[in-house]
């Protein structure tokens, strides 16, 4: 079975620019829960379209891995021509291989594919502890 990685790069709204894009915040946008059910403060509250539409794409993509394990077959299917639901202008996500790392860096209007390489030292340390408690 494939594995799937990403990064979640949006600033909701509720919490100020210093907290940055934190653990859990991508939960809403997941379970597109753009009407903010049982936060204090409704993460989607006054932002643009394009975090309605990431919180739907990201949905789609969850949903499609449960289904399929792929989160790109909801692609395959034909969705009505108003629900954005099909857009093939934001990459497919990538499986996540040892040989060639790729992420998705799920933001707003921006949606990419990276490479894993950013955090390869601290993933180094860890993997070298392996032998040490025998994994």
């Amino acid at each position: 079975m494939a594995t799937y990685c990403y990064r979640f790069n949006v600033l909701v709204n509720g919490l100020p620019p210093v907290i940055g894009a934190t653990h859990f915040q991508e939960v809403a946008f997941v379970f597109d829960n753009v009407d903010g059910l049982g936060y204090a403060t409704n993460p989607f509250a006054g932002e643009p379209q394009s975090h309605l539409d990431l919180a739907r794409l990201m949905s789609n993509s969850w949903a499609s891995f449960v289904h399929d394990l792929d989160p790109n077959s909801f692609r395959a299917v034909a969705p009505p021509a108003s629900s954005g639901d099909n857009d093939t202008s934001v990459p497919a996500w990538p499986p996540y291989r040892n040989e060639e790392p790729l992420d998705i860096v799920w933001e707003a209007g921006t949606t990419h594919v990276e490479a894993d390489t950013f955090r390869a030292e601290g993933m180094a340390l860890i993997n070298s502890f392996n032998l040490a408690y025998g994994r």
